[in-house]
Parts: C-alpha cells; sequence; structure tokens
C-alpha cells in the first residue's frame, strides 16, 4: 500500500522543483498591456516560393518553405532513400477577417507557438492571415512533409464555425456563403481534413490544437451545435485539442498578448517527462479558471497515454544540475524513491508520532516549506494517519506552496478514502464535480458525497443540497435540497446557513421570507461564513429586509472582503463609488472592484473599466470594458457600447455601439434600454421607430433612470395618444 504513497510523494516532490524553473510563461492570468505598436502580420505570397513579407524582427524561417528534398533538420534515409523530419508542426493564425469580427491576438499566439515549437525541436512553417487559396496551398506543401515525418502538429488560432456534423476553421476572404456545405467549403477548411491528411501519410504520433470560438452556427436557428469530435483510426498516437466545447467561446484575451487557451498551451508544453495526457488536463484546468469557468476546451481525443512532449533528456524548463543536487538531497534514483528523509528541524519524538506529525506538517505548510510539510505528511500516513494523505491532497487541490494539480489531489483522497477517512471521501467527490478528466462525474460525486453524509459530515451534507437545489447530477428539487441544507447546518455546517438564507431571500423552495434570510446569514456569519458576510452587507446597504445602514453594511463587507469573497468586494467598492456614509473615493472603489475583477466577477470587471473611465484613464478603461461585454455582462456591454458611441478609446463606430446597446438591452438592462431607445427615437443606424423607442424609453424610466422619463414626456406632448398608451405599458411592466 505505502509503495503508491511513497511514488506520489516522488512525483509530488519532483513538481515543486519544475515549477522554479524558468518555464516559458504567458499566463492568462498575469497579461500585461504592451505599448508598442503591434507588428504587421504576415501573409504569405504565390510568388518566389512562398515567401512571406515580414518585418526584421520576424524569424527567417517563419514561413512556409518549398520543399527541397534536403532539410537541414531531417534524420538519415531510411532503406527507401526518405529523409525523415522527427518533428513536422504547421501554425496557422488569423485574425484581420473583413465579414467577421476582427480578433486581437491570433498572430501573437501564432508566434508564440512556433516559439515554443521550435524549442521542442520541431520544424516549424507558419501562415499568418492567409485566405483560402493560400491555405490550401500550404497544405498541399505540409501534406508532402507528412509523408517523411515522425511527429506532426497542426495549430490554428483565428474563428471557427458549425454547419451540421461538420466543423470548419475560417481563413480571411469575401463574404461566407451559408446556402450549402459545397458553397461553405469553398472558403473554409473542414478541420476533418486536416486528420485525413495526417492519416493518409501514416503519421506515427498525430496532434491538432484549435483555438477558435464554436458559438457561430451558419443556420442562426440551430440549436444544436453538435459535436465537434472527428473520425480517426482507432489506434494510439492520436492528440486533438480544442479550445472550447460546441456552442461556446473561445476568449481572445487582452490586446497585445495571448489568448486564454493558447497562453495555456504554451505554458505546459515544455514541461518535461510530463505525459501528453497529463499536460492537456492541466490545460483544461488552467482555462477553466482563468474564465471564470465560462471556457472549457471539451470534445478532446487522446490515445497517447505514454507519450511524453518533452523528454526527460530535454530539460527546457529546468535547469538540470539543480535537479541533480535536489535528487541527491531527496535520494531519488532512476524514478524510486526510498522513504521520507526526517527534516533536520524534527525531533525524534515528533518524527514517529503519527499525530503530531500532521502539525509539524501544518506549520510547514503554514511557512511554505513544501518538502518538509510533505515528508511530514508522507510519514504520518506510513504511520497508519490517513490525514497525511488528506493534507497533501489539500496542497495539491489548492495550489499550496505547490503546483495546483487537481489529478494529484484526487490520488490522495482517494487512498485516504480507502481508509476510510471520511474528510477524504467528501474531498475524492468534490474532485469528480470539477471535470478534472474533461467531464463531470455526477454519479461517482453524489456516490462520495452521500457515503461521507451517511457518517455524518456536514460537508457533504451541504453539497448534496446543493445538487438538488441546482440539479446537476440528480432531478432538480428545492424541497429535497432545503432538506440536506438544514441538515448540514443542524451538523454546523457554515456553507449552509448561508444556502438557506439565500433559499429564504429567494423564495425558492419555501415562500419568501427575508426575516428567515437574515437569521441564517447571521448565524453563517457567526461562524465565519464569507458568503453571508457579503449578504448580510448587502442587504443593509440597500435596505432589503433590514433598515439601511451604512455603518453595518460595511462593516459586513469588509468581514467578507477580508475573507476572499469577490461579491463582498465589488459592494465596498459600490459603497466608496457612490459614497454610501462616507465620502466618495475613486481610488478606494477602484482597489476594491479590481480585487474583484481579479476574482473574475463580470460586474466588478465592468465597474473597474467605469471606474477608469471616470478618471479618464482610456486605455484601462477600454481593456476592463471589453472583457465584461465579452463575458456577458450587461452593464458592460452597454458601457462598450457608449465608448463607441464617443470615441473613447476607440474609433468611433455606431454600428459597434448599436450591436452592444442591444445586447445589453436583450438583458434587460436599463442602461441598454436607454442607449438603444435613442437609436430608434433618431433613427441612427436602424430606422426610425418611435413605438419601439417608446417602449425602451418606459422600460428604462421604470428602472430609474430619470432622462427617460423626460423623453417620454416630451413625445407626449407630441402625441398625447401615444403617450398615455405608454402609460399602460408602464404600469404594467410596474405590476410585473
Amino acid at each position: 500500500m505505502y509503495s503508491n504513497i511513497l511514488h506520489f510523494y516522488f512525483r509530488l516532490i519532483l513538481s515543486i522543483f519544475l515549477i522554479s524553473g524558468p518555464v516559458c510563461w504567458l499566463g492568462a492570468q498575469n497579461i500585461k498591456h504592451r505599448s508598442s505598436e503591434k507588428k504587421n502580420s504576415s501573409k504569405l505570397s504565390h510568388k518566389a516560393g512562398f515567401k512571406a513579407q515580414l518585418k526584421p524582427a520576424e524569424p527567417a524561417h517563419s514561413v512556409i518553405a518549398a520543399d527541397s528534398g534536403e532539410d537541414e533538420d531531417a534524420e538519415p534515409a531510411d532503406k527507401t532513400g526518405n529523409r525523415y523530419i522527427k518533428r513536422c508542426a504547421l501554425v496557422v493564425a488569423c485574425e484581420e477577417y473583413q465579414f467577421l469580427s476582427r480578433l486581437n491576438n491570433p498572430i501573437n499566439d501564432g508566434r508564440a507557438m512556433y516559439a515554443t515549437l521550435e524549442k521542442a525541436g520541431f520544424k516549424t512553417d507558419t501562415l499568418f492571415n492567409p485566405n483560402m487559396q493560400e491555405l490550401n496551398a500550404a497544405l498541399i506543401l505540409w501534406k508532402g512533409k507528412l509523408k517523411h515525418t515522425r511527429e506532426a502538429l497542426f495549430y490554428f488560432a483565428g474563428h471557427g464555425l458549425s454547419h451540421g456534423d461538420q466543423n470548419y476553421i475560417v481563413p480571411l476572404g469575401g463574404k461566407l456563403d451559408f446556402t450549402s456545405r459545397e458553397t461553405l467549403e469553398k472558403k473554409c477548411l473542414p478541420v476533418q481534413q486536416l486528420v485525413n491528411n495526417m492519416e493518409a501519410a501514416r503519421v506515427p504520433i498525430q496532434m491538432l490544437i484549435i483555438d477558435a470560438c464554436r458559438d457561430y452556427p451558419v443556420d442562426p436557428a440551430a440549436k444544436d451545435f453538435g459535436s465537434m469530435t472527428l473520425k480517426v483510426n482507432d489506434r494510439r498516437g492520436v492528440g486533438i485539442i480544442y479550445a472550447t466545447g460546441a456552442g461556446n467561446k473561445s476568449f481572445d484575451g487582452v490586446p497585445n498578448t495571448n489568448g486564454v487557451f493558447t497562453a495555456c498551451v504554451v505554458k505546459h508544453l515544455l514541461q518535461p517527462e510530463q505525459r501528453f495526457n497529463d499536460m492537456v488536463g492541466k490545460i483544461v484546468d488552467e482555462v477553466r479558471e482563468a474564465t471564470y469557468y465560462r471556457q472549457i476546451p471539451k470534445d478532446i481525443q487522446m490515445s497517447m497515454s505514454t507519450y511524453c512532449f518533452v523528454s526527460g533528456a530535454e530539460k527546457f524548463a529546468v535547469d538540470s544540475s539543480i535537479l541533480k543536487q535536489e535528487a541527491g538531497k531527496y535520494k531519488i534514483t532512476n524514478a524510486e524513491f526510498t522513504k521520507p528523509e526526517k527534516p533536520v528541524s524534527v525531533p525524534d519524538g515528533v518524527w514517529f508520532n503519527k499525530n503530531k506529525l500532521i502539525e509539524k506538517g501544518d506549520f510547514f505548510s503554514a511557512i511554505c516549506k513544501p518538502e518538509n510539510a510533505i515528508a511530514c505528511f508522507a510519514h504520518a500516513a506510513e504511520l497508519g494517519n490517513p490525514e497525511g494523505l488528506y493534507k497533501i491532497g489539500c496542497m495539491c487541490q489548492y495550489g499550496r506552496c505547490v503546483p495546483k494539480d487537481y489529478r494529484l489531489a484526487l490520488e490522495f483522497f482517494n487512498k485516504a478514502a480507502d481508509l476510510e477517512h471520511i474528510p477524504s471521501v467528501y474531498k475524492a467527490g468534490s474532485m469528480h464535480f470539477l471535470d478534472i478528466y474533461g467531464m463531470v462525474d455526477y454519479e461517482n460525486a453524489l456516490k462520495h458525497f452521500r457515503l461521507a453524509a451517511q457518517e455524518g459530515y456536514e460537508e457533504a451534507e451541504n453539497a448534496i443540497g446543493a445538487a438538488y437545489v441546482s440539479g446537476e447530477g440528480v432531478p432538480l428539487n428545492y424541497t429535497e435540497g432545503i432538506k440536506w441544507y438544514k441538515r448540514a447546518a443542524s451538523h454546523g455546517c457554515p456553507g449552509a446557513f448561508s444556502n438557506l438564507g439565500a433559499m429564504y431571500a429567494g423564495g425558492l423552495g419555501v415562500p419568501k421570507d427575508l426575516n428567515e434570510a437574515f437569521k441564517y446569514f447571521t448565524k453563517g456569519a457567526a461562524k465565519g461564513e464569507a458568503l453571508s458576510f457579503a449578504k448580510l452587507g448587502a442587504m443593509y446597504m440597500i435596505g432589503n429586509g433590514v433598515p439601511v445602514d451604512y455603518n453595518e453594511a460595511r462593516k459586513n463587507l469588509i468581514a467578507g472582503a477580508e475573507l476572499g469573497q469577490a461579491a463582498a468586494m465589488s459592494d465596498l467598492g459600490y459603497m466608496f463609488q457612490l459614497g454610501l456614509g462616507m465620502s466618495p473615493n475613486n481610488t478606494e472603489a477602484l482597489r476594491w472592484y479590481k480585487k474583484a475583477a481579479l476574482q473574475n466577477l463580470p460586474t466588478a470587471i465592468a465597474n473597474t473599466g467605469d471606474i477608469y473611465n471616470v478618471l479618464k484613464n482610456y486605455d484601462e478603461a477600454i481593456i476592463w470594458t471589453r472583457k465584461a461585454a465579452r463575458l456577458g455582462e450587461p452593464t458592460g456591454q452597454s458601457n462598450y457600447g457608449e465608448m463607441f458611441l464617443l470615441g473613447t478609446g476607440v474609433e468611433q463606430n455606431n454600428d459597434s455601439a448599436y450591436y452592444w446597446f442591444n445586447s445589453s438591452a436583450a438583458k434587460e438592462s436599463v442602461w441598454g434600454q436607454w442607449n438603444l431607445a435613442k437609436f430608434y427615437d433618431s433613427g441612427t443606424v436602424v430606422k426610425k421607430d418611435l413605438t419601439k423607442a417608446r417602449e425602451l424609453f418606459t422600460l428604462a424610466a421604470a428602472g430609474g433612470i430619470e432622462q427617460a422619463k423626460q423623453r417620454l414626456e416630451e413625445l407626449a406632448k407630441n402625441d398625447p395618444a401615444a403617450g398615455s398608451s405608454q402609460e399602460n405599458v408602464k404600469l404594467k411592466k410596474a405590476e410585473k
């Protein structure tokens, strides 16, 4: 049994050393705005053997080269005289679309992939902003190279779309014709064709990485995007990764940086001795977290369980001398490991006490000495305390002084669960809810939750309640959910009090009762529950169920914010911005909004952009407002439309303004309704329609926008009958 523990321990210790190396980091979260001008995109010409028009800063070999038959990187010829290229890649990136929305970063993504693949030993060709004719010509040349390649990789960044059961990547060109598949394929490339090319060439290792949106079906009325799973031969050596699931977006990232998905890919590709399947799992985890679960790579096809993109001999990210030194220190030889070595600062009396070892491990974890912490936890497990395995699992789950690794966390939790450690049974269930293997395993999650709940573990009871309330893995049933929440609350689960408060506040499964909601939130706050503090603060701030009390609101919001609750941070920023119970302070408002925005709270992202706009920092304003708009936050969409309308930070464009106002109004944003009403009122972009304008002004007025009320009065003077009709609409809306 403990041989497995030691194996896990070795893997985790090694990962600590790997993370300290100078990994190629283009992180999705730490993107910085560059002030330098964006380089001109290179585009292939039909002349001079496909030599591209490149700026001097571009690498000279960043083009498709004609196949001369001789290759500097080719391996010796085989018996038939063919010369082999061990690794061959084609990188294609498109962003300067005319009839689809322009993209920010595909060319940057292509450059990042080129640099990464070259470092990994791939002979890499690049093709930036090609039209369909140029793409087909490049594929003909690349197809010739595939016949002599052992490992092939195709990468694309740009627009993608779906038609029936087929999916396409979209090069540059004229307006797309969606009348039939035949006409569509004249200007788009079927993804299946790329797989067929590699299959036909019998390439042993085939990789396909597509960073494209998949939310654009050719039939606007289509409700089913279908799967993007490709037809491949049933054999080993195939790895296909899509940046997002069918019907979803692939987030493009802040301008002049990298898209979220590609940033994660280039971060992990050069990790040595990492199995391809494990690498893909880490990419899925990071993309999901970086986009607040709005983008999750899906339809992944892998049959390369033993293949490593970078072998152990190719340590690009880590200085090999450091590894050797640390390996000797921890007695790691030939990937084997004897046993945890006692840290110098741990007395013998503690080292052989399985309970005191846990306390000592917690101490080392708190001061961020992971090697010592893991040694103590692992030895405690050897002595028969499964909590040691649980503690290591928690370090992996939360990234405490070690790389965050959900799969490794699950392995430790499963081992501890096998030893009947109830918290680990619950944790194993929670891991199955995290989509760590490309799909959520509701059956296994709920199985573990119920086993732990049978032993009275309150967190598991709360999790079962949440499953019934959300309808995840079980039929939606508020009554059953409340029953489990109350059971968890009776056992002292802090989160259950917050959840019960939310049920009463929303009238879900019970009559709406703000007094009961307030009582539960108060009990949750007494147990230090961050969400309860945030909810109490919001109730005091707006007088929802309690009298308005800005002092109590600020006190509770600060408590929740200090515990890391994003909604509390955002509401605190709102109080500073409007000066609720204090003098307005945009600097403090920005500080709290930005803290919440960095946790990917959409409303906070929109408000961060709004504050930057007030402070006349338009470069930052456009970055944050664009991000909020693309996340679908309605206020952010309206603000983004206003920036296009006024030409603030962007080129003035009424069409774009209309698009974002319309998107915002569709989500019942009063500011979106107000701005869209003005377009119909004036006939800007759309045909003048006073009936539509009055409807939107009425909705905006009902939402508290005084200018909308004034405009309705002006319209009523010109057309009293219409004004009276609008008053009736207003009353109906108010009643609703």
